[in-house]
């Protein structure tokens, strides 16, 4: 109980959620670049501190994508899912 009360704290700490948003998306930029540097298809999205990473050439990725397990998307983006 004693954590949940301190993460209750923290997250209502002004700036708090703006932060949250801009560490996100260094951290999606870095992962990025690295996977850019080893010729590894990957894409991301995010809201907030919420993402999603993607193992494929897409660079937009549809709601319905992003039900799917990550096995099942296609590198290719001429694939018809």
């Amino acid at each position: 109980m004693a954590a949940g009360l301190a993460t209750l704290k923290l997250i209502s700490r002004p700036g708090f959620h703006d932060e949250l948003t801009d560490y996100t998306a260094r951290l999606l930029q870095g992962l990025q670049e690295r996977a850019d540097a080893a010729g590894i298809p990957f894409t991301t999205t995010q809201a907030g501190g919420m993402f999603g990473i993607y193992f494929t050439d897409r660079k937009k990725i549809s709601p319905a994508l992003k039900m799917l397990p990550i096995a099942i998307l296609s590198t290719s983006s001429s694939s018809s899912i």
